[in-house]
């Protein structure tokens, strides 16, 4: 109850004054070893895209959640408007599923969120790619193919949509 207290509390002071609520999951820390850092992003990488989607909603009032499993330099998104989860990894997950849109890599977690709030996701796969509304999908929309491994560390799923 303590957890819901508190995402609620959070999300109800972003949404406040604001047009749109977008997640952002910033997943650096095992990420950088995780699948030989095959979804690690640079924050910098992460600001682009959040460049992206303002570029995508032009015109509307966006405020970002920013979401992290390592601490991030707060004065980076200085050009944003944002919140910050602090608080248990359980409030990062279901403040993500109240956003309106979520972003982040290939994740069970992401997903999850997602999922919970039946929210539309962006799994970033590439950054060399500008986001498009269309690519974004809700999780009865996900399609792809599961290559296991010997090695859980390096099984994956490859997104086709």
């Amino acid at each position: 109850e303590r957890y819901r207290i508190n995402v609620d509390r959070l999300i109800l002071n972003l949404k406040n004054n604001s047009d749109m609520l977008v997640g952002i999951h910033i997943r650096q820390g095992d990420y950088a070893q995780h699948q030989k850092g095959r979804y690690f992003y640079t924050t910098e990488q992460y600001l682009k895209f959040m460049n992206s989607v303002v570029r995508l909603f032009e015109g509307k009032k966006i405020k970002f959640l920013i979401c992290s499993n390592i601490p991030q330099n707060l004065s980076l998104f200085d050009n944003f408007n944002c919140g910050f989860v602090s608080g248990h990894l359980i409030e990062y997950m279901y403040a993500l599923a109240e956003c309106d849109y979520v972003v982040g890599p290939p994740s069970s977690y992401t997903m999850w969120a997602s999922f919970y709030g039946d929210k539309p996701l962006y799994m970033i796969r590439t950054v060399n790619k500008t986001i498009n509304l269309k690519d974004f999908v809700h999780f009865y929309e996900w399609q792809g193919i599961f290559h296991d491994r010997d090695d859980w560390s390096e099984s994956f799923w490859e997104w086709t949509h």
